[in-house]
């Protein structure tokens, strides 16, 4: 999901929202910015735009206030403003914590609890994307199981003639259309062993009983690699994720 909110956040600063981590409470809004963002809003025949503050210690995509510009645009005013005498920065200092919010130079603080998890622009696009490539993955994972039902020659004079530079397709971050052949082939090549660690699948799925393993590309999709059995290896979960994370 990570990702996802990583992206989300793009589409929302594009959008003219003024997004901001809050580093233990702690965040600056900065006049050029946020001036940037009144335009775009405005051009979107927007009065303006909202503040998000997400939180930087929680994975939690909901873990955000969205303070309406009807609030903040009252808040960010001239008298409040800070100058750094260091770097010349304009910027407004504001503090979040305990659903208060207040902004230096300004006596008091405003509670803000109600606009705690309040909805995103675009947030229901994100939500019937998410919901798409899950489907999209549990479809893929419906011909895999096909694909390793049909006898070997069948598949293998499929994988003869396919594409090997998979389709893609776009739901907030590409995700490829690959060929459960591949997968299939590969899985049956090591037969329950991982090709990495060579030692045997650390369990076996629950619907079926065969060997779990996980199909990796040596050469990943994203770098241009083929989506070819020459290219795909069958490992265990803890190699897989080695493969992706650990050190080389």
């Amino acid at each position: 999901m990570g990702s996802l909110v990583s992206e989300m956040q793009s589409q929302l600063k594009e959008r003219g929202e003024y997004v901001v981590l809050a580093n233990r409470g702690w965040f600056a809004v900065f006049a050029s910015t946020w001036k940037e963002r009144l335009n775009t809003a405005k051009g979107q025949g927007r009065a303006g735009p909202n503040l998000i503050v997400h939180r930087t210690k929680s994975n939690d995509p909901n873990d955000h206030h969205v303070l309406p510009y009807a609030i903040v645009r009252d808040l960010l005013v001239e008298e409040t403003v800070t100058r750094s005498a260091v770097n010349g920065s304009v910027r407004w200092n504001l503090t979040l914590r305990d659903g208060e919010l207040h902004v230096s130079h300004r006596a008091g603080k405003l509670s803000v609890d109600e606009f705690y998890g309040g909805r995103l622009i675009g947030e229901e696009s994100l939500v019937s994307q998410l919901r798409e490539v899950q489907e999209h993955e549990a479809a893929f994972n419906v011909k895999v199981e096909s694909s390793s039902q049909d006898a070997a020659p069948k598949r293998r004079e499929r994988l003869r003639t396919a594409t090997r530079i998979p389709a893609r397709q776009l739901a907030l971050t590409y995700f490829y259309i690959r060929n459960s052949d591949v997968v299939a082939e590969v899985l049956e090549r090591a037969n329950g062993v991982c090709e990495v660690c060579r030692k045997l699948a650390p369990f076996r799925r629950a619907k079926d009983g065969e060997p779990y393993l996980e199909v990796h590309h040596k050469i990943q999709l994203a770098n241009g690699g083929e989506d070819i059995v020459e290219n795909a290896i069958a490992v265990c979960p803890n190699c897989h994720r080695h493969a992706h994370y650990g050190e080389t």
